[in-house]
């Protein structure tokens, strides 16, 4: 798949999944990956995610949750989090990021 395609599906899958927040996802560079929030009521906001900075990971609680967050190793910045409804969809969700994330390391070569 192209970056382009694993954009589109994590977009799908956000739309599927939304429930008080209005979230789409954009690739600003082959390395840095933009996601436009709108919750009810409120004004668009905007966050530039970089790719080979992001820790991702899902964990389980009523539902499964994907975080995005970046490395450890970098000053704090916002978490994102994303609830989808199953294991499948939470490691798709992380696998099309994690596809992102090798492009742009290749984009870098």
């Amino acid at each position: 798949m192209s970056a382009a395609e694993h954009v589109h599906a994590l977009n799908d899958m956000l739309r599927h999944e939304a429930r008080s927040v209005d979230a789409r996802l954009t690739l600003a560079t082959p390395c840095i990956l933009r996601l436009a929030t709108t919750a009810p009521g409120a004004h668009e906001s905007t966050a530039s995610l970089r790719l080979e900075t992001l820790h991702i990971a899902f964990s389980v609680d009523e539902r499964y949750r994907v975080s995005l967050a970046p490395a450890a190793n970098l000053p704090a910045a916002r978490d994102h989090r994303f609830v989808v409804d199953g294991w499948q969809d939470a490691v798709a969700f992380r696998s099309h990021l994690q596809q992102l994330q090798m492009a742009c390391v290749a984009s870098k070569d």
